[in-house]
């Protein structure tokens, strides 16, 4: 007894060279959508009225400790509050809001600190 094996054509073989290179496309572009609304919706660890010290911002913002001195020595980076003991503190608010005035997002190069 012989059995035959029967192979289904790949669908995109049924199309012109350009017509397969439109549906791919489309694919792509599809998952990419799909990624991103998914990205979109995870939630964002910088809790607004949440207050961060130099180092979980600068965590955040994937930039040294160091560059967060400088800035606030410049009047520049983030808004942050100086409390009665000394130490510094960025409100998530205003570390949004900094991100969101550079057009940009935060660098991807490693964290030195």
């Amino acid at each position: 007894m012989s059995t035959t094996t029967f192979t289904f054509p790949d669908p995109l073989e049924l199309y012109s060279p350009e017509e397969r290179a439109r549906r791919i496309a489309k694919v792509w572009a599809d998952a990419a959508v799909d990624i991103e609304s998914r990205v979109r919706r995870l939630p964002d660890p910088l809790m607004a009225d949440q207050l961060y010290n130099s180092i979980a911002t600068s965590k955040y913002l994937n930039v040294p400790v160091r560059t967060l001195e400088g800035w606030r020595a410049r009047g520049q980076g983030p808004a942050f509050l100086k409390l009665p003991n000394g130490s510094v503190k960025y409100r998530g608010s205003a570390v949004r809001r900094f991100i969101d005035e550079q057009g940009k997002h935060p660098r991807t190069k490693g964290v030195r600190s």
